[in-house]
């Protein structure tokens, strides 16, 4: 009994350590802009998680790099060694070619060019009777194809016609099984969403032409454009803006854009939304299953009632 129950503490404490640690939220620090700088970091109780530091390669020692050195410098000598060698040899066994011996060859290589080949008779033209029968029976096989082909259609269309409507049924049965599903999990993924914490957004833009009605126009569309996209964003997530800065200059062609953010997320909340989602996909899936088994058994059960039915008693 004290042995279980030390292992039932130590359970306990294990969990609560983790659930612990769950509650923290993981943070995400965005910044960048038009210069083309962009930053992201992702830390967890401190511990920077992305960008990871680079391992620094360790050093050979010198004495290493000597002996690889000499050790090249040996085989580099055995190899040329044995390759003058074995130049010489095939230098040696190598026949000596005399004048006499090229111009045999070249008087050869003329005989054969003077040969003459036997020239190939062109067939005879072909009487224009044989030919003729030939053009019928080439028009006939035409006829029998386009026949065939005008029979072939109809079959065709009926058959896209059948596989169309077979789609549509397999569409509306995946459509029916997935329907039941779809408010849950819009109603999740709204908290899912809300969960994460877009905090201290700060923005710094300094824009201008060298017109002055075109930079105040280009101002006022820039400023209603950034306060509407951050009121869609707080309509999605958890938004807190802390410094939102449009400057408008003139006389001056100038767009510089910079932005920076802390994204906060807690992986309890993340693990509590996926188990209440799964709870309730769970309720719908289960007794669609035990209900499609049923009108399985009971059809199972009818074929058997009609085979016993259609079969003659015995005598």
């Amino acid at each position: 009994m004290v042995i279980t129950t030390i292992v039932l503490k130590i359970l306990l404490i294990i969990i609560l350590v983790i659930v612990i640690l769950l509650h923290f939220s993981v943070t995400l620090y965005v910044s960048g802009g038009t210069d083309g700088e962009f930053v992201i970091k992702a830390k967890y109780l401190g511990i920077t998680l992305y960008p990871r530091k680079k391992k620094a390669k360790k050093k050979k020692t010198r004495r290493k790099k000597e002996e690889v050195v000499e050790d090249e410098f040996d085989d580099d000598l055995t190899e040329e060694l044995e390759n003058s060698a074995m130049m010489q040899s095939v230098s040696e066994e190598k026949p000596e070619v005399t004048l006499e011996d090229e111009v045999i060859e070249d008087t050869a290589e003329e005989t054969v060019s003077e040969e003459t080949i036997p020239e190939e008779t062109p067939p005879e033209d072909e009487p224009e009777e044989d030919k003729k029968p030939e053009k019928e029976e080439k028009k006939k096989k035409e006829k029998k194809e386009k026949k065939e082909k005008k029979e072939k259609k109809p079959k065709e269309d009926s058959d896209e016609g059948g596989k169309a409507k077979g789609k549509l049924e397999e569409l509306k049965a995946k459509w029916d099984f997935i329907r039941p599903y779809i408010p849950h999990v819009w109603k999740y993924t709204k908290k899912l969403l809300k969960a994460i914490r877009i905090e201290q957004i700060k923005i710094a833009i300094d824009t201008g032409k060298e017109d002055a009605y075109e930079s105040a126009t280009f101002y006022g569309k820039l400023q209603a454009a950034v306060f509407n996209a951050l009121h869609l964003l707080s309509l999605i997530f958890t938004v807190d803006v802390k410094e939102v800065n449009i400057n408008c200059l003139f006389n001056v062609k100038k767009l510089d854009a910079k932005g920076e953010t802390t994204i906060r997320l807690r992986p309890s909340t993340v693990i509590a939304i996926a188990f209440c989602l799964l709870w309730c996909c769970a309720k719908i899936f289960i007794p669609y299953k035990l209900k499609q088994r049923r009108e399985r058994k009971a059809a199972e059960k009818a074929k058997k009632k009609k085979n016993t039915a259609a079969s003659p008693e015995p005598a």
